[in-house]
């Protein structure tokens, strides 16, 4: 025997005995365990021990504070030896033998624990009455499979149907939650997008950008356009999805309405067999009962015998004293004698009349107990397929924690992804900062080319000098002299130039500083890549996850599989367990047959007791007790009859509010097919999203890489400034030297030329270093064409987040649609849950546990279904793993592109130590002809030169200025336009956070469809209470079977009793002949007397019992109205016979069962199609086209299903006839009916017929047939 132990305080334990099967705990005194907690409800839960596993099990009754195993809520769940259940706040254990526990591999980890409360009041006290408890008994877990197997076996293709349109819903969740994640991914793309783009928009040219933002707002324009095409597509869409929705909501009325009929007809057959064994059973037990009457009657009549020869030898001595009070007791017997024979013709009839009521009376007993055993089987079957689902169930937890893991865990890498571009936007930062240096550098070599331009002037200044020194020479060549003097000069420009050699060693070391930088810059470029290898490697590793998570869905695919074979293999258990129970009830019928052996005992022992009382006194009590119990019989039968009617008003409104649930909700899943197609739709179009969204990227990091060569190109560009700086310096020193030595030229004319080779080398060199430039320059041209190629993109994704967002509305609406179905159901499942209530009979409840049945074979299909999205899910997550792949192979590219590039600017630093090669040279050469004037006339020419090449480069530099000054104009452009972008993405981020409001308002959604679930829980505790009720009433018909075998005793003890009065009669005559006889000799007044006495005691007895027969007659009246009721429900009964009859036929004519089903679906919808012609053509005669045509629908609508089941209108055409092959098809109404000699000709068909082809199995089997009026042929 199991114990609960209730801990009341860390110390202290208070131990309950769960004795019986089933034990109630609550606060209410009725309960078996009573409970004083503030925490507990008054009938807070229940356990019930399960027979069939050998363990308990706890049932919530619908607290509010609930039921809590292993610190887990549960409503029902399987309990084992040592588990912490908790009442409210109050804590108990369960302690169970060893003979009874059982292990069968349940879960026994608590989650989430939390602390005992501290403040617990003391727990609980002995009920008020512990010997017969009140008790709320659960549901016997066998009907319940019997429930599940009926349903099974009624109409098979409609519920496929059924379970059609709840993969559709199913399907529409799991893709509404997948379009929010796939929402989610997109902002954060576009987030990132956005802020990548802001910053290669610092870099762009804003005039080329404003003409793309005139493209890209005419390419707005008309995908505005477009949109609103779309959003008109859709609302003519929607309209006719509601359509849809109406005519989905009509064919599954018809299909319940099938249903229920087969339902109703298997009940129907299992009555009858019942109904047969009864009737055996009250014969046997007549037969036994009319034995013991005989055995009492006989015993009655010995004892009579002894008391008469008793009264013969006291009339003797008595009759004397009697001659007086003949003449009275002679006038009292006349009278007694008509009352006599007027109560015996009454007692006759009534009692006749009685046995009719009785008999009745146990016909309709029998059919209430072979209800209740059927009531009882379904409810077995339920609780058995309950069982199954909640298996279902904890396999769905556990895929869906899976699933839940390893989301968490792509989130993780989603993160570090994440962080990695925060990590390359910093550096691209840092990039900009670079270039907005170089911007500044560049202001400053603005400044050095107005000094250049100053320079210029001064140089042809001293040119014209220069010609007017030439002059001067040729007259001073005569002056030889004066060369010694400036020799001293020439040692003093000497060691200038050794100045400015100095003064190239540090250009030198600069450019060596510079180098450095540039291999920094590499450096960095390396750790770029080897975190690009990372991110590759990252990818790769997400890419193995999805495979896993793909195997992972296959194995629980198999593990679903597996489940679906233990639900075929627990219906084979279902067909044993049938057999098994008809040997069962084989063996009550033999107990029963045991018991009856027992009472015949029991009724011998009362006789030899009544035989040593007195039969007068035994009389009385029995015919007082009669009275009393056929009074309390037909108060029970006038409550169970008002019950019956009020319980079928009931019924007829529940199933009007469950007509209309399942229209709307067949309206609902219409709603939701439609709404699947919009959803591909969008499906589509975000995966072009994210195609496009990858080039982005790919350009993106392409522009990167360009952005990097830009950068080394410009610092080029710096070293070269520095070196033009430095030459301008040397110019200035040479100009002085010029003005020293202007007369000195002339002879120094020949090593001018020589020098002059030397500085067409030179001019070669730089010419190759402006081709360099022009390519470079070139190359800075095409990256801005990729940059408008960009912007182009990015105007795109402006265009498609707009479609975006009105996707989002379309699918807010459709949200909204959602919420108020939605509300409708919650409405109606409110009005249903106020119709339980009142529901007291078996009928009732088997119909709430079909619909619960039906919820629970959906989300089987919804648990299947989400299993085939998370596989698309999968595939969906390796075409991505694709895409990152071909990113991969981008990024190889832009890798190999920049190494090519890092190739050229090492070509160009050699050419730049070719030139300071060839720089050292040329100061070699300056140092050997330092000693002759000659070399400064070579060097001033070389400057000439130098100088056509400075102009020209400064035309170039001018160009480059007016190209920065169109850039920064573009900046500007761009600058707005980002601008407008940031208020694009606040427009867009006020869309996220109201999708996240959905999204919310959808999660409140599901709490209240959970509380929908519990709420429908405690119907089915309602529904045990009910069956509680019903087994009370089975109680209290067997009492009044008691009472019936009494008063059926009593009748016959009646019969005796009159045949002793009869030969009371005959003893009177004689004694009257002995009392004429005897006058002279009997003298003793005493005698007189004690006879007196006696016959006065007979006169009494003879009054009470004339008022006995009074009360019997006013018993008698109640019985006759008894009958008549059951006369009614005997004929609505007949009625759902002859309805069953028609079924039976239906079936009869069937190929097989299956096409049996189809054909009694086939009669239900086409007498709603008869329905719905009649009001067609009712408002046909009113008007309203609209309604009209929506009629029609419905109408073709139907005639489709009935096609789609194999079933086909009849209608002969008009003057056709009539041959013997149609005469089965064929119903005349009017008109002669014609022989075969003589064909009749048809004149107009008043309804059609319809014919089951069977899918040509046998022969065709005519539904119903074609009604015609017909006329004689000419």
């Amino acid at each position: 025997m199991a114990k609960l132990h209730f801990k009341v305080s860390p110390k202290k334990i208070i131990p309950f005995k769960l004795i019986g099967d089933l034990t109630t705990i609550g606060r209410d005194p009725n309960n078996s365990i009573v409970i004083d907690h503030p925490s507990v409800s008054p009938f807070h839960a229940e356990i019930l021990f399960v027979h069939s596993e050998g363990q308990y099990e706890v049932f919530d009754l619908g607290s509010p504070n609930g039921t809590q195993v292993n610190e887990e809520r549960v409503i029902r769940k399987a309990l084992f030896s040592g588990d912490q259940i908790q009442f409210g706040k109050l804590k108990a254990e369960l302690l169970c033998d060893e003979s009874k526990e059982t292990v069968k591999g349940v879960d026994h980890a608590a989650k989430d624990k939390e602390p005992a409360p501290k403040d617990i009041a003391p727990v609980a006290r002995s009920p008020k009455k512990p010997t017969s408890p009140k008790l709320i008994k659960a549901r016997p877990p066998e009907t319940r499979k019997k429930v599940q197997k009926t349903e099974k076996l009624s109409v098979s293709p409609p519920e496929k149907k059924i379970q059609k349109t709840n993969k559709d819903e199913v399907k529409i969740t799991e893709l509404e939650k997948q379009i929010v994640e796939y929402q989610n991914t997109i902002l954060d793309l576009t987030n990132t997008n956005s802020r990548l783009q802001l910053k290669v928009n610092a870099a762009e040219n804003p005039k080329e950008i404003k003409a793309h933002l005139k493209k890209y707002k005419k390419k707005n324009k008309v995908l505005d356009r477009k949109s609103n095409a779309l959003k008109r597509k859709i609302g003519k869409r929607k309209t006719k999805i509601l359509e849809l929705e109406q005519r989905e909501a009509e064919l599954q009325d018809l299909i319940i309405s099938i249903e229920s009929l087969e339902k109703e007809s298997v009940r129907l057959n299992k009555e009858n067999s019942s109904i047969k064994k009864q009737t055996s059973a009250a014969r046997k037990n007549q037969k036994l009962v009319e034995a013991e009457i005989n055995k009492s009657i006989q015993s009655a009549e010995s004892a009579a015998t002894k008391n008469i020869a008793l009264a013969n030898k006291e009339t003797k001595t008595a009759l004397e004293e009697l001659e007086a009070d003949v003449q009275q007791i002679k006038d009292a017997r006349e009278a007694a004698k008509v009352l006599l024979v007027e109560k015996q013709k009454a007692i006759k009839t009534t009692e006749s009349k009685y046995q009719e009521t009785t008999n009745e009376y146990e016909k309709v007993r029998v059919i209430k107990e072979e209800i209740e055993e059927e009531f009882s089987e379904l409810t077995d079957k339920f609780s058995s397929l309950q069982s199954d689902v909640e298996k279902v169930k904890e396999l769905k937890k556990k895929n869906k924690f899976a699933a839940e893991k390893e989301a968490q865990e792509l989130q993780k890498k989603i993160k570090q992804l994440s962080s990695d571009r925060e990590l390359l936007s910093n550096q691209k930062k840092s990039l900009a900062k670079n270039i907005e240096q170089l911007t500044e550098d560049k202001n400053k070599f603005k400044d050095t080319q107005s000094k250049l331009d100053q320079a210029q002037k001064e140089l042809k200044q001293k040119t014209e000098k220069i010609k007017c020194l030439d002059k001067d020479i040729l007259t001073g060549q005569t002056e030889n002299q004066k060369l010694e003097d400036l020799k001293t000069a020439l040692e003093l420009d000497i060691e200038s130039y050794n100045k400015t050699l100095t003064d190239k060693v540090e250009t030198e070391s600069k450019l060596e500083a510079v180098k450095t930088s540039l291999d920094d810059l590499l450096s960095i470029k390396e750790k770029i890549s080897e975190e690009l290898s990372k991110l590759q490697s990252e990818f790769e590793n997400v890419s193995a996850e999805s495979k896993s998570i793909e195997n992972k869905l296959a194995k629980s695919t198999q593990a679903l599989s597996e489940t679906h074979q233990l639900l075929e293999s627990g219906k084979t258990e279902l067909d044993h367990l049938v057999s098994s129970k008809a040997k069962a009830q084989d063996l009550l019928a033999e107990q029963e047959l045991h018991l009856g052996k027992v009472q015949e005992e029991h009724n011998e022992i009362n006789k030899v007791i009544k035989e040593n009382n007195k039969i007068s006194d035994e009389l009385k009590e029995q015919n007082q007790l009669a009275t009393i119990d056929l009074e309390e019989s037909t108060k029970k039968t006038n409550d169970l009859k008002e019950r019956l009617s009020r319980e079928e008003g009931q019924l007829e409104t529940i199933q009007q509010a469950i007509e209309t649930n399942e229209n709307q909700l067949n309206k609902g899943q219409e709603e939701l097919k439609e709404t699947l197609t919009t959803y591909d739709r969008l499906e589509s179009e975000t995966i072009e999203l994210k195609e496009n969204q990858l080039h982005l990227l790919e350009e993106i990091s392409q522009l990167t890489a360009e952005t990097t060569e830009l950068e080394s190109k410009q610092s080029d560009l710096k070293v070269i400034t520095e070196e033009l700086e430095e030459k301008k310096a040397q110019l200035s020193n040479t100009k002085e030297l010029l003005e020293k030595h202007s007369a000195e030229f002339t002879s120094l004319d020949e090593k001018l030329e020589e020098t002059h080779s030397h500085l067409l080398e030179s001019q070669e060199e730089l010419s190759q270093s402006q081709t360099a430039n022009d390519a470079l320059e070139a190359e800075i041209k095409e990256k801005k064409e990729t940059q408008v190629t960009l912007l182009e993109d990015i105007s795109q994704l402006t265009a498609e987040a707009a479609r975006l967002d009105a996707r989002t509305e379309e699918l807010r609406k459709i949200t909204d649609e959602f919420e108020e179905r939605k509300e409708e159901l919650t409405n109606l499942e409110e009005k249903t849950t106020e119709t339980q209530t009142k529901l007291s009979q078996g009928q009732e409840n088997l119909k709430e546990t079909l619909t619960a049945y039906d919820r629970l074979e959906n989300e089987i299909g919804e648990h299947k279904e989400a299993q085939l999205q998370l596989l698309e899910d999968i595939s969906k997550l390796t075409a991505e793993t694709a895409d990152l792949e071909t990113k991969k192979s981008t990024l190889k590219e832009i890798s190999s592109e920049l190494e090519e590039k890092q190739n050229a600017l090492q070509s160009t630093t050699e050419l730049i130590e070719e030139s300071n090669a060839n720089l050292n040279d040329l100061s070699e050469k300056l140092k050997e002809t330092s000693s002759a004037l000659l070399e400064t006339t070579e060097s001033v020419a070389n400057y000439r030169e130098e100088e056509n090449q400075l102009n020209s480069q400064i035309k170039d530099l001018r160009e480059r200025k007016i190209e920065r000054d169109e850039i920064a104009a573009e900046v500007i452009d761009l600058n707005k336009e980002k601008e407008r972008i940031e208020k694009h993405n606040a427009e867009f981020e006020n869309a996220e956070s109201k999708l996240n409001q959905v999204l919310e308002e959808y999660s409140e959604i599901k709490l209240e469809e959970r509380k929908e679930r519990v709420s429908l829980e405690e119907t089915k505790r309602e529904f045990q209470r009910l069956q509680n009720d019903i087994r009370n009433l089975a109680t209290e018909s067997r009492r009044l079977n008691d009472i019936r075998n009494q008063h059926e005793q009593i009748s016959s003890e009646l019969k005796a009793r009159q045949e002793k009065i009869s030969a009371l009669k005959a003893e009177i005559e004689k004694l009257e002949n002995l009392s004429s006889r005897l006058k002279e000799e009997t003298n003793d007044y005493e005698v007189k007397a004690q006879k007196y006495h006696t016959v006065r005691n007979e006169i009494e007895r003879l009054d009470a019992r004339t008022g006995e027969l009074g009360s019997l007659q006013t018993k008698l009246k109640k019985v006759r109205d008894q009958l008549q009721q059951s006369q009614k429900d005997k004929d609505s009964v007949e009625g759902e016979i002859k309805s069953l009859k028609d079924k039976k036929k239906t079936l009869s004519r069937a190929v097989s069962p299956e096409w049996g089903t189809v054909h009694l679906f086939g009669v239900s919808v086409i007498e709603q199609i008869d329905q719905l012609e009649k009001i067609i053509l009712s408002t046909n005669k009113k008007g309203g086209a609209h309604l009209i045509s929506s009629l029609e629908e419905i109408h073709n609508s139907l005639l489709a299903v009935l096609s789609s089941h194999n079933v086909e209108l009849f209608s002969p055409q008009e003057k056709d006839k009539i041959n013997t092959e149609d005469k089965d098809k064929i119903e005349i109404i009017d008109g002669p009916k014609g022989t075969k000699k003589n064909p009749v000709l048809i004149l107009s068909t008043v309804r059609p017929g319809y014919i089951c082809h069977n899918d040509g199995n046998g022969k065709s089997t005519v539904l119903r047939r074609a009604e015609v009026k017909t006329s004689k042929a000419k």
